[in-house]
């Protein structure tokens, strides 16, 4: 299970403060050349000072990648948060948009029964009863018995209109209930918004950091080998970092390479995940699970309190393929709190989906890049607050999240 990190306010702020505002190391000075590391060997006090300067450079890179990896988890997990507070606002609005319409439709029954009423008297004589009753003649008996009935339906009225007063008032109160829920969904949507824009910002700043971590540290530590006389000469060092630089650009394009050739070979329309594509041009995100658990209230299996279950669970052996479900843009690809990891592929018409709990290894799509459905986009992981390897994924209308499998029925999966 991954294990999330969580950072006060002030101190994220410290944090983004000395990385931003502070000289990176690789704007603080210039890195040293090989020329440089053959002039220091000359002496000993250089030699000493060299190494110093190559130990602080790599420490700096080291550290500055750390930071901002732990400054992009914190951004994703505050992404989350975000995300599942305008989730639990628009169901709250959901629930309360149900209960107007019921209200509504209470209000309207009061309102027939009261119109049916008087129709009623109408028919019977016109509306003032007591009189018609008084002057209907008999004696005593029977006109204290009709007063009697008179009185009843007096009171019979007076509840009728005091119930639909009741409900009519039960509408007002609950439509202003509503448009209270509706300005906090939206603001709450507008907050999430901008916790998605930062965790983005500060996911694509980590990765540079890292990439520059990586590609740096190769040269400095061949310097620093020469130096500390691991390696006989200046020549010997550089051609060992050049080999070092070469092998792992290599081993990047291989990489690179076998997931193009997945993409390929599973958009490919003689591939079994790709052939399930529907006409509308959707598919199934995952082919090969053992478990499902579907959209909606549920106890948290982890936090162990209700909340909104706001996809669909596929349990799967980690590894697994994921697939875009339909055509679209990714827009999101990091850390996201509870959920390990987490894709956003957004496409046409204001629909977009959600890909959760694969490990930041299994995450095979960039940010920008165009995905077609039944592409695999990820691998099943188990990262974030997760029981065992599964696939969580979710589809939203606007932002809302809604039942991924049911709107998938409506497009012919």
């Amino acid at each position: 299970m991954l294990r999330i990190v969580r950072v006060t306010a002030p101190a994220l702020v410290a944090v983004l403060a000395a990385t931003f505002l502070t000289a990176t190391p690789s704007r603080a000075a210039a890195y040293p050349t090989w020329d440089d590391v053959i002039a220091a060997r000359s002496n000993e006090a250089a030699t000493a000072d060299k190494i110093t300067e190559l130990t602080g450079l790599l420490d700096g890179l080291r550290q500055q990648a750390e930071t901002l990896t732990t400054a992009a988890d914190q951004r994703g997990l505050e992404l989350q948060e975000a995300q599942d507070a305008a989730d639990a606002a628009t169901e709250a609005l959901r629930s309360l948009s149900d209960d107007v319409a019921r209200a509504e439709q209470d209000a309207d029954n009061a309102e027939r029964q009261i119109s049916q009423w008087a129709a009623s008297l109408s028919r019977a004589g016109g509306t003032d009863v007591s009189m018609n009753i008084a002057v209907a003649g008999g004696d005593a008996d029977d006109l204290l018995s009709r007063l009697g009935t008179a009185s009843q339906l007096t009171k019979t009225s007076n509840r009728m209109l005091e119930n639909a007063t009741a409900k009519a008032n039960t509408v007002s109160s609950l439509r202003d209930q509503a448009q209270v829920a509706t300005t906090e969904r939206d603001r709450l949507q507008g907050l999430a918004q901008t916790a998605r824009d930062d965790a983005l910002a500060a996911a694509t700043t980590a990765q540079a950091a890292v990439a520059e971590q990586e590609t740096r540290s190769i040269e400095l530590e061949a310097q620093l080998a020469v130096l500390k006389q691991e390696t006989a000469t200046a020549e010997q060092g550089y051609a060992a970092a050049e080999a070092a630089r070469a092998k792992a650009a290599a081993e990047a394009a291989a990489r690179a390479a076998a997931a193009r050739a997945a993409a390929a070979a599973t958009s490919a329309p003689a591939a079994p995940t790709s052939s399930a594509v529907s006409p509308s041009g959707w598919t199934m995100p995952i082919t090969a699970y053992s478990s499902y658990q579907a959209y909606g209230m549920r106890i948290h299996p982890v936090l162990g309190y209700p909340k909104l279950h706001a996809g669909a669970d596929f349990g799967a052996s980690c590894g697994n393929a994921i697939y875009a479900a339909t055509a679209g843009t990714v827009t999101y690809a990091g850390a996201y709190g509870g959920f390990g990891n987490l894709i956003t592929v957004t496409s046409a018409g204001g629909v977009s989906t959600n890909y959760g709990h694969m490990y930041s290894s299994g995450v095979q799509v960039r940010v920008g890049q165009q995905v077609t459905a039944g592409q695999q986009i990820a691998q099943v992981g188990n990262a974030g607050l997760s029981t065992g390897c599964h696939l969580h994924f979710e589809l939203r209308q606007g932002g809302a999240a809604t039942d991924p499998i049911a709107y998938l029925r409506t497009k012919g999966v």
